[in-house]
């Protein structure tokens, strides 16, 4: 493609981040923590602004020390989970921008005594099989991966110009978050 653009397939990360917040603020939270994807990674901007501006629009003004950057690891996950639940104003529920992350959070709640979906609501991004395997199951955004594929294969095979493909993406609501009384 020599015109300098690429092509793509994907979700529209911003608007499922920020369809997962409002859900999250339905729910009753409102010291919702965030553990972002790593600055480098195409989707941590949107992911983030999607966040970002889900709650804005809420009237909610974010904590700047409820964001946490991770790096897509179940180890850095855990790390900002540590970060987050340590804070003096501990959030209720945390989202982690992909589920490998949040099975890390997960692993920091339990090691500080920390109940889900009693004391702390976890949603995460993906609907990876790792979703399926926590306990309690993870609350999550699907992402159509077999979906994803065939687009992609398609846009090779055809090779003729750039593309970009936006697919629809699902909120998978699990046993991870509890609404907060009113």
């Amino acid at each position: 493609c020599g015109s300098g653009q690429s092509s793509s397939v994907r979700v529209d990360d911003r608007r499922a981040a920020a369809d997962m917040t409002a859900y999250l603020y339905d729910q009753g939270h409102r010291d919702i923590g965030f553990v972002a994807p790593p600055r480098h990674h195409a989707a941590a901007a949107r992911r983030l602004d999607g966040f970002v501006s889900a709650l804005a629009e809420r009237g909610m003004t974010v904590r700047p020390d409820h964001i946490i950057e991770g790096a897509f690891t179940t180890v850095s996950g855990m790390e900002a989970g540590w970060k987050l639940l340590d804070h003096p104003v501990r959030p209720t529920a945390i989202f982690a921008a992909n589920d490998e992350m949040a099975a890390g959070v997960m692993i920091a709640a339990y090691q500080r005594n920390i109940s889900l979906p009693d004391d702390l609501s976890l949603v995460g991004f993906d609907d990876s099989p790792v979703s399926r395997s926590l306990y309690p199951l993870l609350t999550t955004v699907r992402q159509p991966t077999a979906e994803m594929a065939e687009e992609a294969a398609r846009i090779l095979i055809e090779r003729n110009r750039p593309s970009q493909a936006t697919l629809d993406f699902e909120l998978i609501l699990r046993d991870s978050v509890k609404a907060l009384p009113r």
